[in-house]
């Protein structure tokens, strides 16, 4: 699969040795699955390590990123957004005890 080979010649994969490093070429996904370059579906157990957990493709998770990428693609991490500030104050809201900032 040239996907797979272009990705082991030019990128580093974390968690694993580099040479044993196999990888699916994941080319679509929706809901809780996702499907690699031969057309196999996978059940996504892990909500690709749990950062899908609404699962792919979902519509408002789309809005949402089309309408900030249109104002604001991206700023480091030391520039204060509007969208850093709120996602910190949410997270402060249902923390613990007296965690009130997040990273």
């Amino acid at each position: 699969e040239e996907v797979v080979k272009r990705n082991r010649a030019y990128t580093l994969a974390s968690w694993t040795a580099q040479n044993a490093w196999n990888p699916l070429s994941m080319v679509s996904g929706e809901g809780v699955y996702f499907w690699d370059a031969d057309g196999k579906r996978y059940l996504d157990w892990s909500s690709q390590l749990f950062n899908v957990n609404i699962g792919h493709g979902h519509p408002h998770v789309i809005e949402a990123i089309q309408k900030q990428a249109a104002s604001l693609t991206y700023a480091y991490p030391g520039i204060a957004t509007a969208p850093r500030a709120r996602l910190g104050e949410m997270l402060q809201e249902v923390s613990p005890g007296d965690l009130t900032k997040a990273f």
